[in-house]
């Protein structure tokens, strides 16, 4: 009488998988080996003495700053980590992406205050096809300054045919995106290196299997002075580095004497 497998899947079939998981493996360890590792932790930090008790009254009292906005340093927003290569580093081409490229979209609509973009930041990788879309009843022109990236677009009107463009970021860096009609409306898209992570306020970070070479690491917030480093990574290595975002290291300026 033949016995039937009830239960699980049959030895051979059981068999295949375990090697397929062995192979899989040992192709991450080889890539390991060739490649490095970057970790480290990011600090963020308020202006040294900012919260001493015996100061009787906050800075953002003062009428210099009294319409200033108040930065919280316990949450922050996104922070990112990225690498630069700072010679000629082999990369791994990325995978295909299934179905086609999906675009990064900032969609400028009208809200109860007025017009803004949503979201009103984005991080995105060095080469991202970023597509700006206008959901206003009117038309508006987009532009960036930026060295590297700069453009400028006319957008119809909601649902019209012309009311999206897209463009590829090519270099890493800041890029701020405005509204030629419409004065102190901004986006910030931030385009990173391929090697990155997005972070939420002081949190360790991780980045794997990075090429050997020498890089800059950068650490970003749109409110804060970034903090770089220059390492190297070595294959089969972790390079750890400690970053701090933090105001304390801009330059000394004598303070404004606040009206009467």
């Amino acid at each position: 009488m033949n016995r039937r497998n009830s239960g699980g899947s049959a030895p051979g079939t059981q068999g295949a998988l375990l090697a397929a998981a062995l192979f899989a493996a040992s192709i991450g360890w080889a890539e390991d080996l060739q490649t490095g590792r970057v970790t480290g932790h990011v600090t963020v930090r308020a202006k040294d003495g900012a919260a001493s008790a015996n100061r009787r009254r906050s800075a953002y009292d003062s009428v210099r700053l009294r319409r200033a906005r108040r930065f919280d340093y316990q949450n922050p927003g996104e922070i990112v980590v990225h690498l630069e290569a700072l010679a000629a580093v082999p990369q791994a081409a990325p995978p295909p992406v299934p179905g086609g490229e999906t675009p990064t979209t900032l969609r400028l609509v009208r809200a109860a205050r007025g017009l803004r973009w949503h979201p009103s930041s984005s991080v995105v990788s060095v080469g991202t096809l970023v597509e700006f879309v206008n959901e206003d009843s009117k038309p508006h022109i987009v532009y960036s300054k930026s060295s590297t990236d700069a453009f400028q677009y006319y957008l119809d009107e909601l649902d019209s045919q012309g009311a999206s463009r897209s463009v590829r970021i090519k270099a890493i860096g800041p890029v701020e995106i405005q509204v030629l009609d419409a004065e102190g409306v901004q986006g910030m898209l931030y385009v990173a290196g391929r090697h990155h992570q997005v972070l939420s306020g002081s949190a360790e970070f991780e980045l794997p299997r990075v090429p050997a070479g020498p890089y800059r690491i950068t650490a970003w917030h749109p409110r804060l002075p970034v903090d770089t480093r220059i390492i190297t990574v070595t294959n089969g290595a972790s390079t750890h580095v400690a970053l701090d975002l933090s105001v304390n290291h801009l330059p000394k300026v004598s303070p404004d004497q606040d009206s009467p």
